[in-house]
Protein backbone atom coordinates (compact mmCIF):
# COMPACT_ATOMS: atom_id res chain seq x y z
CA UNK A 1 0.00 0.00 0.00
CA UNK A 2 3.04 2.73 0.82
CA UNK A 3 4.39 1.88 -2.66
CA UNK A 4 0.60 2.64 -4.22
CA UNK A 5 0.47 5.75 -1.87
CA UNK A 6 3.99 6.62 -3.30
CA UNK A 7 3.51 6.40 -6.95
CA UNK A 8 0.22 8.53 -6.29
CA UNK A 9 2.02 10.68 -4.94
CA UNK A 10 4.13 11.27 -8.01
CA UNK A 11 7.80 10.94 -6.16
CA UNK A 12 10.33 11.12 -8.18
CA UNK A 13 14.64 12.11 -7.45
CA UNK A 14 14.75 15.12 -5.64
CA UNK A 15 10.86 15.50 -4.48
CA UNK A 16 9.88 17.06 -1.20
CA UNK A 17 7.75 14.54 0.59
CA UNK A 18 6.20 14.76 4.40
CA UNK A 19 4.46 12.59 6.28
CA UNK A 20 2.33 14.26 9.27
CA UNK A 21 2.02 10.92 11.16
CA UNK A 22 5.16 9.56 10.21
CA UNK A 23 5.21 6.14 13.09
CA UNK A 24 7.34 4.33 12.59
CA UNK A 25 8.17 5.61 9.05
CA UNK A 26 6.69 2.79 6.94
CA UNK A 27 5.32 5.30 4.16
CA UNK A 28 8.34 6.93 3.42
CA UNK A 29 10.72 3.97 2.76
CA UNK A 30 9.13 3.65 -1.02
CA UNK A 31 9.04 7.73 -1.60
CA UNK A 32 12.90 7.46 -0.45
CA UNK A 33 13.51 4.22 -2.38
CA UNK A 34 12.52 6.90 -5.47
CA UNK A 35 14.73 9.43 -4.44
CA UNK A 36 12.49 11.45 -2.66
CA UNK A 37 13.75 14.04 0.30
CA UNK A 38 11.62 12.68 3.16
CA UNK A 39 10.60 14.47 6.27
CA UNK A 40 8.19 13.35 9.40
CA UNK A 41 6.62 14.25 12.36
CA UNK A 42 4.69 12.63 14.90
CA UNK A 43 3.41 13.12 18.23
CA UNK A 44 4.18 10.16 19.94
CA UNK A 45 7.97 10.72 21.14
CA UNK A 46 8.26 6.69 21.91
CA UNK A 47 7.70 5.89 18.31
CA UNK A 48 10.24 8.11 17.27
CA UNK A 49 12.98 7.22 19.61
CA UNK A 50 12.13 3.45 19.21
CA UNK A 51 13.79 0.92 21.49
CA UNK A 52 17.28 -0.40 21.13
CA UNK A 53 17.43 -2.04 17.53
CA UNK A 54 14.19 -0.88 16.77
CA UNK A 55 14.24 2.32 15.07
CA UNK A 56 12.48 4.42 12.17
CA UNK A 57 16.77 4.41 11.48
CA UNK A 58 16.81 1.08 11.66
CA UNK A 59 14.00 0.41 9.20
CA UNK A 60 15.72 2.52 6.82
CA UNK A 61 19.37 1.54 7.30
CA UNK A 62 18.53 -2.17 6.27
CA UNK A 63 17.39 -0.62 2.69
CA UNK A 64 20.72 0.93 3.32
CA UNK A 65 18.48 4.37 2.32
CA UNK A 66 18.51 8.40 3.54
CA UNK A 67 16.97 8.44 7.12
CA UNK A 68 14.26 10.94 6.87
CA UNK A 69 14.57 14.18 9.36
CA UNK A 70 11.91 13.89 11.65
CA UNK A 71 10.57 16.25 14.75
CA UNK A 72 8.36 15.55 17.78
CA UNK A 73 5.22 17.62 16.25
CA UNK A 74 1.46 17.91 16.81
CA UNK A 75 -0.59 18.56 13.38
CA UNK A 76 -3.26 20.17 15.14
CA UNK A 77 -1.01 22.57 16.22
CA UNK A 78 2.22 21.88 13.57
CA UNK A 79 4.97 24.15 14.33
CA UNK A 80 6.27 24.05 10.24
CA UNK A 81 5.70 26.82 8.54
CA UNK A 82 6.66 25.94 5.02
CA UNK A 83 4.16 27.30 2.56
CA UNK A 84 4.52 26.18 -1.10
CA UNK A 85 7.27 23.99 0.31
CA UNK A 86 6.76 20.28 -0.22
CA UNK A 87 6.00 18.25 -3.57
CA UNK A 88 3.88 15.54 -1.49
CA UNK A 89 2.00 14.96 1.66
CA UNK A 90 1.79 11.05 2.31
CA UNK A 91 0.94 9.45 5.27
CA UNK A 92 -1.79 6.93 6.99
CA UNK A 93 -3.89 8.97 9.46
CA UNK A 94 -4.55 7.74 12.92
CA UNK A 95 -8.31 5.98 12.81
CA UNK A 96 -8.94 5.78 16.25
CA UNK A 97 -9.90 2.23 16.40
CA UNK A 98 -6.86 0.11 17.78
CA UNK A 99 -5.25 3.26 19.40
CA UNK A 100 -6.82 6.56 19.17
CA UNK A 101 -5.28 10.05 17.83
CA UNK A 102 -3.76 12.11 20.36
CA UNK A 103 -3.73 15.62 20.16
CA UNK A 104 -1.64 18.48 22.56
CA UNK A 105 -3.81 19.35 25.56
CA UNK A 106 -5.22 18.14 28.96
CA UNK A 107 -8.32 16.20 29.63
CA UNK A 108 -9.65 18.45 32.55
CA UNK A 109 -9.33 21.44 30.25
CA UNK A 110 -12.43 23.55 29.47
CA UNK A 111 -14.12 21.82 26.57
CA UNK A 112 -13.14 23.64 23.12
CA UNK A 113 -17.21 24.45 22.64
CA UNK A 114 -17.27 25.78 26.08
CA UNK A 115 -18.20 29.53 26.13
CA UNK A 116 -18.27 29.76 30.07
CA UNK A 117 -15.64 31.04 31.55
CA UNK A 118 -12.80 29.53 33.48
CA UNK A 119 -14.56 29.08 37.60
CA UNK A 120 -12.62 30.92 39.80
CA UNK A 121 -10.62 29.16 42.71
CA UNK A 122 -12.23 28.39 45.64
CA UNK A 123 -11.40 31.02 48.69
CA UNK A 124 -9.79 29.29 51.32
CA UNK A 125 -8.46 29.34 54.73
CA UNK A 126 -5.46 29.61 55.73
CA UNK A 127 -4.95 26.32 57.74
CA UNK A 128 -6.78 24.78 54.13
CA UNK A 129 -4.64 23.82 51.24
CA UNK A 130 -5.76 25.59 48.02
CA UNK A 131 -8.45 23.40 45.80
CA UNK A 132 -6.53 23.51 42.29
CA UNK A 133 -8.49 24.89 39.47
CA UNK A 134 -10.33 22.40 37.24
CA UNK A 135 -9.67 24.40 34.51
CA UNK A 136 -6.47 25.77 32.52
CA UNK A 137 -3.24 25.25 32.16
CA UNK A 138 -1.28 23.78 35.02
CA UNK A 139 2.22 25.70 35.18
CA UNK A 140 5.17 24.01 34.63
CA UNK A 141 8.76 24.04 37.28
CA UNK A 142 11.67 25.30 35.64
CA UNK A 143 13.84 22.75 36.14
CA UNK A 144 11.28 20.49 34.21
CA UNK A 145 11.08 22.68 31.29
CA UNK A 146 14.20 21.19 29.52
CA UNK A 147 12.67 17.48 28.97
CA UNK A 148 8.99 18.18 29.47
CA UNK A 149 6.74 16.49 27.10
CA UNK A 150 3.32 18.13 26.63
CA UNK A 151 0.07 15.67 27.93
CA UNK A 152 -2.27 15.19 25.04
CA UNK A 153 -5.98 14.16 25.16
CA UNK A 154 -8.11 12.23 22.39
CA UNK A 155 -8.10 13.35 18.70
CA UNK A 156 -11.42 13.33 17.18
CA UNK A 157 -10.89 11.54 13.19
CA UNK A 158 -13.03 14.44 11.72
CA UNK A 159 -10.62 16.98 13.26
CA UNK A 160 -7.80 14.93 11.99
CA UNK A 161 -8.51 15.34 8.67
CA UNK A 162 -9.32 18.62 8.81
CA UNK A 163 -5.74 19.67 10.19
CA UNK A 164 -4.58 17.10 7.20
CA UNK A 165 -6.51 19.34 4.40
CA UNK A 166 -5.16 22.53 5.73
CA UNK A 167 -1.75 21.44 6.11
CA UNK A 168 -1.33 20.43 2.90
CA UNK A 169 -3.06 23.29 1.36
CA UNK A 170 -0.90 25.39 3.35
CA UNK A 171 3.06 23.61 2.28
CA UNK A 172 1.89 22.20 -0.72
CA UNK A 173 2.98 23.64 -4.06
CA UNK A 174 0.60 24.33 -6.63
CA UNK A 175 0.33 20.92 -8.24
CA UNK A 176 1.91 18.84 -5.18
CA UNK A 177 -0.27 15.88 -3.68
CA UNK A 178 -1.53 14.86 -0.82
CA UNK A 179 -1.84 11.06 -0.36
CA UNK A 180 -3.85 9.68 2.15
CA UNK A 181 -6.27 6.38 3.91
CA UNK A 182 -9.53 7.48 4.98
CA UNK A 183 -11.70 4.98 6.98
CA UNK A 184 -14.88 4.28 6.16
CA UNK A 185 -17.77 2.34 7.28
CA UNK A 186 -19.75 0.89 3.84
CA UNK A 187 -22.52 3.62 4.32
CA UNK A 188 -19.85 5.62 2.23
CA UNK A 189 -21.13 8.34 -0.23
CA UNK A 190 -19.15 10.53 -1.83
CA UNK A 191 -20.38 13.55 0.53
CA UNK A 192 -18.71 11.96 3.44
CA UNK A 193 -15.16 13.16 1.41
CA UNK A 194 -13.73 15.91 3.45
CA UNK A 195 -13.22 18.44 0.91
CA UNK A 196 -11.09 21.80 1.24
CA UNK A 197 -11.27 24.84 -1.57
CA UNK A 198 -7.49 24.53 -2.37
CA UNK A 199 -7.42 20.89 -2.96
CA UNK A 200 -8.76 18.82 -5.99
CA UNK A 201 -10.03 15.05 -5.49
CA UNK A 202 -7.85 13.03 -8.43
CA UNK A 203 -8.00 9.84 -6.68
CA UNK A 204 -10.48 8.02 -4.73
CA UNK A 205 -10.28 4.13 -3.96
CA UNK A 206 -12.03 1.82 -1.60
CA UNK A 207 -9.88 -1.48 -0.09
CA UNK A 208 -11.92 -3.50 2.34
CA UNK A 209 -10.99 -4.15 5.61
CA UNK A 210 -13.28 -6.09 7.20
CA UNK A 211 -17.23 -7.05 7.67
CA UNK A 212 -17.70 -3.64 9.15
CA UNK A 213 -15.25 -1.18 7.81
CA UNK A 214 -12.99 -0.38 4.59
CA UNK A 215 -10.39 2.21 3.75
CA UNK A 216 -10.11 4.26 0.84
CA UNK A 217 -7.07 5.98 -0.95
CA UNK A 218 -7.53 9.15 -1.50
CA UNK A 219 -5.67 11.62 -3.71
CA UNK A 220 -5.52 15.21 -3.99
CA UNK A 221 -3.61 17.82 -5.80
CA UNK A 222 -3.27 21.96 -5.05
CA UNK A 223 -4.50 23.51 -7.74
CA UNK A 224 -4.31 27.43 -6.28
CA UNK A 225 -3.03 28.91 -3.98
CA UNK A 226 -6.10 30.85 -2.37
CA UNK A 227 -9.66 30.70 -1.76
CA UNK A 228 -12.12 31.78 0.05
CA UNK A 229 -14.75 28.53 -0.60
CA UNK A 230 -15.29 27.21 2.64
CA UNK A 231 -14.55 23.39 3.50
CA UNK A 232 -16.91 21.02 3.93
CA UNK A 233 -15.49 20.24 6.99
CA UNK A 234 -16.76 23.67 9.01
CA UNK A 235 -20.63 23.84 8.31
CA UNK A 236 -21.56 22.10 11.43
CA UNK A 237 -22.10 18.66 9.75
CA UNK A 238 -18.87 16.64 10.13
CA UNK A 239 -20.38 14.56 12.74
CA UNK A 240 -22.33 12.68 9.93
CA UNK A 241 -19.55 11.36 7.85
CA UNK A 242 -18.79 7.87 7.45
CA UNK A 243 -15.29 8.29 9.14
CA UNK A 244 -16.54 10.25 12.29
CA UNK A 245 -16.45 8.06 15.16
CA UNK A 246 -15.59 5.12 13.03
CA UNK A 247 -14.87 2.48 16.56
CA UNK A 248 -17.91 3.91 18.02
CA UNK A 249 -19.85 3.19 15.06
CA UNK A 250 -18.25 -0.55 14.43
CA UNK A 251 -18.61 -1.05 18.73
CA UNK A 252 -22.37 -0.69 17.87
CA UNK A 253 -22.75 -3.07 14.92
CA UNK A 254 -20.84 -5.78 16.83
CA UNK A 255 -23.59 -5.74 19.42
CA UNK A 256 -26.30 -5.80 17.18
CA UNK A 257 -28.27 -8.93 17.18
CA UNK A 258 -27.26 -11.39 14.14
CA UNK A 259 -30.78 -12.14 11.97
CA UNK A 260 -30.99 -14.82 9.76
CA UNK A 261 -29.70 -13.01 6.95
CA UNK A 262 -26.03 -12.66 8.65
Amino acid sequence: MALIMCNMALVQPGSLVIDPFVGTGSVLVPCTTFGGICFGTDIDSRVLHGKAGKTIKSNFDQYKLRVPDLIRADNSRSPLRCPHYFDAVVCDPPYGIRAGARKSGRRDCAPANSTAPPPPPASVSSDQKPIKPKYGPRPIPDEWLENHIPATQPYAAEDVMRDLLVFAAKNLRVGGRVVYLLPTTYDYTDADLPTHPQLRVVGNSEERLTSKYARRLITMVKTVETSDIPSNLDDGFKSDFSFAKLREKIVASNKKPKTASD
